[in-house]
């Protein structure tokens, strides 16, 4: 189902869907996979003051990724045919987990580290 019938509510649905799926898409993805979401805003959310696409593009900082970009999902025309109208279009959001990350413990050593020489000299 869409996630929006679960939690209709939009800041619901940034709270208790978008940051979650973010961060456990983080997690389970390895060092240089790709996480796409297609989320679009609505005319009606929009007047209410609220951006899912924005929402989704800090929840994803937030997270850690990196942003790549757009690509377009072309919707069907009224009768089902393919379109090429991008009128008729949704943005897929195209994020990017970094290609290289270092273990915590190293991170944690390495500040260390610094923290040390930086004393010495």
């Amino acid at each position: 189902t869409q996630s929006h019938v679960k939690f209709p509510e939009a800041q619901w649905w940034v709270q208790s869907f978008l940051k979650p799926l973010c961060r456990n898409t983080w997690a389970a993805l390895r060092c240089g996979g790709a996480f796409l979401c297609n989320v679009a805003n609505n005319k009606l959310l929009m007047e209410a003051g609220l951006d899912l696409q924005e929402s989704l593009l800090a929840c994803a900082k937030a997270a850690g990724f990196e942003y790549e970009g757009k690509l377009l999902l072309l919707k069907p025309g009224p009768h089902g045919e393919p379109s090429t109208d991008i009128t008729l279009s949704e943005p897929i959001f195209v994020f990017r987990k970094a290609r290289t990350e270092r273990p915590l413990h190293i991170r944690r050593a390495d500040e260390h580290t610094r923290r040390l020489l930086g004393t010495l000299f």
